[in-house]
């Protein structure tokens, strides 16, 4: 009788805690959903109107290429927030979810080429970002530290990478003041 119960107990503990779980991550699906209508928006309401009004006092590069890169990540990122509204598995969820910021990473670090380099003050947006994310997306400390990370590293794997073919921003890296700015 003993074993009987101490099974059922088990098999009840076990549909508790999976119904826990998928409580916690359509909690986590409905934060993200909030946080991305808003990152949207802010993203194309203010960052493409400062993107063109700025242009010329920050940026050498092509208008056009920075009007491109904010599209496609609006568009990558309105991608993301309408698969949310659908019914997926917590796996794919959290993989789009997780993606969504290195992803916006990598193209504000686009627009910070673009818009002045190293000294670009398009690297402070990676920062509001990871602000963001940290504050209204509560993790776990792990996964929080881990998609932090990976969101704050790709702006300088992007400066790095694009000093070995652009002879201003390696230009830049080899200045003390760019490059304590930059650090």
């Amino acid at each position: 009788s003993r074993a009987v119960t101490g099974t059922g107990s088990s098999a009840g503990s076990a549909v508790g805690q999976d119904r826990i779980a998928r409580h916690q991550h359509a909690a986590e699906v409905m934060r993200a959903r909030s946080i991305l209508a808003v990152a949207f928006t802010l993203w194309l309401v203010v960052g493409l109107p400062i993107d063109i009004g700025f242009h010329d006092a920050l940026g050498r590069g092509s208008l056009g290429f920075v009007v491109g890169v904010r599209i496609a990540s609006s568009v990558y990122q309105f991608a993301v927030l309408a698969l949310l509204y659908r019914r997926l598995s917590p796996r794919v969820s959290t993989a789009l979810i997780t993606s969504v910021f290195p992803v916006s990473g990598f193209a504000i670090s686009l627009l910070a080429l673009e818009m002045g380099g190293i000294a670009s003050p398009y690297a402070m947006v990676v920062c509001v970002g990871i602000l963001v994310l940290v504050t209204a997306m509560p993790l776990p400390w792990r996964r929080g530290a881990l998609l932090a990370g990976s969101t704050v590293v790709v702006y300088p794997v992007v400066i790095l990478a694009a000093s070995t073919f652009d002879d201003r921003v390696a230009a830049q890296l080899h200045d003390p003041v760019a490059r304590a700015q930059f650090v």
